[in-house]
This record gives C-alpha cells, structure tokens and sequence, in this order.
C-alpha cells in the first residue's frame, strides 16, 4: 500500500513537471511568435519605404528618358534632312537653311560671353583700348577723322574700330595717346578732340626723301561724362605722294579713375 502511495506521488510530480515545462514551452512559442510578428512588422514598413523610393526614382528618370527620346528624334531628323529624297528636295533644303548652324550657334555664344565680359569690366570700372591702323593712309582731307582700324586692346569694348571714335559709357578722368607718323612728302597737322573740342595737337612734317617718315605724339587727361566721345582728326594735311600716315600709328586710351 505504501509503494502504491509513492508511485502515486511520483505520478502526481511528474505530471506537475511536465505541466510547467509545457507551461514554459508554450510561454516560449508565444514570445518567439511575438517576436516574428514584429520582424514581420519592420519588414512591412521597410518594404513600403523602397517602394516609395523606386517611386521617386522611376520619376527622375522620366525626364533624363524624355531627352534622350527627343535627342534620338534630332538625330533621326537630322539623317533624314542629310538623305533627301528627289521628291523633297526643295522643300526640305529650304526648312534646313532656316536652322541655325553650328557656325551661327557658335558666333552667338561667343558673342554672350564677350557681352559679359564687357558688362563686367563697365562694373569694375576696367576701360583700356589700343588700336593701330592695318595699312597706310592715304587721301585725308583737312578736318578729318582718323580710323584706327586694327584693334589690339579694346577692354569694355568703347572704342569703335569703324568709326575710330572712343565712346565711354563711364564718367571719370581718361588718358589719351596719340601717335602719327607722316609718309615721306607729307605734312600733317592733327588733333585729339573731345565731341569736337580741341584737347592737344600733334604737327610732323616729313621730309621730301623716300621712306624717311616722321613721327609725332601727344596726350590728353580729361574728364568725360557718360555718352561723351574722343577721336583724332586731322586739321590740315598736305601730301604728295597720296600716302600720308604710315601703318605704325597708334591711338590709345583707358580710364584712370571714375567718378
């Protein structure tokens, strides 16, 4: 009777045992469940955010696509215009003319830039020329202007090499230099003026032997206003030969202060 009472008792253990380890098994199941559902969770929430992210990629490659498509369409439009058919001929050589060439496309850019430099030397107060005439004058007439045709120097772009005048969108105090060497037979007597106003005077005379020229210079500081201009132009002339001023004459000029 005994042993059955300790067998009794060990069941009744064993199956206390046993109770709490299923107990904490399924305490474990549930803990590890609850665990994957919150990795299930973040992998749910991550997945949404690529998601968004592709989103917001495939509209950045819209536009890259759309150029590359247009670029394609050129390009096919090009091969097209370079392989006219008999039939097209005059129509479509006249739409080509009307494109711009690379040439024109390249004249306007560099035109741009030239336009910004000059804007930016007018803004630093940066006004300098230097201009020479190509090739030996000749025919001047009393009371004319002097054309400096070769440009070296022409910063703020205020000189103007067709009309040899100098035209200053800056006030301030400029300097002036003129040089005129007269061709052998020649008499010259010149001026720098200022909108027509005598400032300084040059006067060579070269003697009446071949190839001996004569030279002659001045300068000129003078306040300009903005709008106002200065050029040399001769006063009297006298020449024999039909030459007068040699091509190593010069007329310069810069900006020394602004106002």
């Amino acid at each position: 009777m005994l042993e059955h009472k300790h067998i009794f008792l060990f069941l009744i253990q064993l199956l206390y045992v046993y109770g709490l380890k299923e107990t904490f098994i399924n305490e474990d199941i549930l803990h590890r469940i609850s665990l994957l559902e919150n990795k299930v969770a973040d992998l749910e929430n991550e997945n949404a955010h690529l998601a968004e992210r592709m989103t917001i990629c495939e509209n950045e490659c819209v536009k890259p696509k759309a150029l590359f498509s247009n670029s394609q369409t050129t390009d096919k439009s090009d091969t097209d215009k370079m392989n006219l058919t008999t039939k097209d001929t005059t129509q479509n050589a006249k739409d080509f003319k009307q494109r711009p060439s690379y040439s024109d496309r390249n004249i306007r850019l560099a035109k741009r830039r030239e336009n910004r430099i000059v804007s930016k030397a007018l803004e630093d107060g940066k006004i300098a020329f230097t201009a020479t005439n190509s090739n030996d004058i000749g025919h001047l007439g009393n009371h004319q202007t002097i054309v400096f045709d070769h440009v070296v120097t022409n910063m703020g772009n205020q000189y103007n090499s067709q009309s040899g005048i100098f035209t200053t969108s800056v006030s301030g105090f400029y300097v002036f230099f003129v040089e005129l060497r007269a061709m052998d037979h020649a008499t010259l007597y010149a001026e720098i003026v200022k909108d027509g106003s005598t400032l300084v005077v040059t006067f060579v005379a070269a003697p009446n032997v071949k190839y001996h020229h004569r030279s002659d210079s001045n300068m000129a500081v003078v306040h300009l206003n903005q709008g106002e201009s200065v050029w040399v132009k001769t006063v009297e002339v006298y020449q024999q030969t039909g030459l007068l001023v040699d091509d190593g004459s010069s007329f310069s000029g810069f900006l020394l202060y602004r106002d």
